[in-house]
């Protein structure tokens, strides 16, 4: 995924518009606090302020992180289905709503003659106010995305290509597991077509070759010698090419919690 495809994932036409709806409250809140001050307890000190704001801003980065991952599970794209990629997204969305919370701030809360760096207290205040914020477009972002999907992992060919590949790796496999994995792996091509930030990307050609040389065996023993750790080896170049297909489809399974790692 592009750097520039960390905050939208390719859907900026569908939360464009949510999103500056959702800044409006933002703006209000701002242009009120600067109107009406709102005097802190005095037992409370400016240093407490900025703390407690900051551990309040961490407890909402948590919530928003959860948010992105949850969008992440519908999507066939494997890199967010890992924290590196779901990390960078959040920190993505969190950095936007610090900008954008400061920015209106200086817009609308700040004289001319203050300065530029808000108070201690306010600091800690806005910082909340940003992670808020940031929650917000997390939040439509996760509608949008997710809607009424289920998780990769759930889907029905997710299931048919595990209970398929831990057949046709038992002691005992059978030619009807083969026809399972074929169906359970055209059905995830299908999915990779469909997700924007796959665009031109070869893996669905990768799965499509895979189960069209592997259909094209009659023979249960020619179609396990095609599929790493079963009780078959591959003999020819066809074979081998085809494991090593495999294998390269094998850690998106992986990665999309399909399958368990092998370490797991």
């Amino acid at each position: 995924m592009r750097p520039r495809y960390a905050l939208t994932w390719k859907r900026g036409t569908k939360l464009l518009p949510r999103w500056v709806v959702v800044t409006f409250p933002l703006v209000v809140t701002l242009v009120v606090g600067s109107l009406v001050g709102v005097p802190l307890p005095r037992a409370v000190s400016p240093g407490a302020v900025f703390v407690i704001g900051v551990i309040v801003s961490v407890v909402l980065c948590i919530v928003n992180y959860r948010f992105t991952r949850s969008a992440g599970e519908v999507l066939y794209y494997p890199p967010l289905h890992q924290p590196g990629w779901l990390g960078l997204s959040t920190a993505a969305v969190e950095l936007t709503g610090i900008g954008i919370t400061y920015l209106t701030y200086l817009l609308f809360s700040v004289p001319y003659n203050q300065p530029f760096l808000p108070p201690l207290p306010d600091l800690g205040i806005g910082v909340v106010l940003a992670s808020g914020y940031a929650l917000f477009l997390n939040g439509w972002k996760t509608r949008v995305i997710r809607g009424d999907k289920e998780p990769v992992a759930e889907t029905k060919s997710a299931e048919q290509i595990r209970t398929s590949l831990q057949q046709l790796r038992s002691d005992d496999p059978h030619f009807e597991a083969t026809e399972q994995l074929i169906a359970g792996l055209q059905d995830l091509a299908e999915g990779y077509e469909k997700e924007p930030l796959l665009e031109q990307s070869s893996t669905p050609d990768v799965l499509r070759t895979w189960c069209s040389t592997c259909a094209a065996s009659n023979s249960l023993t020619s179609r396990l010698r095609m599929i790493p750790a079963t009780s078959k080896s591959p003999t020819t170049e066809r074979t081998e090419q085809q494991v090593s297909r495999f294998r390269e489809i094998e850690n998106d399974l992986h990665a999309l919690d399909i399958i368990a790692s092998t370490g797991d």
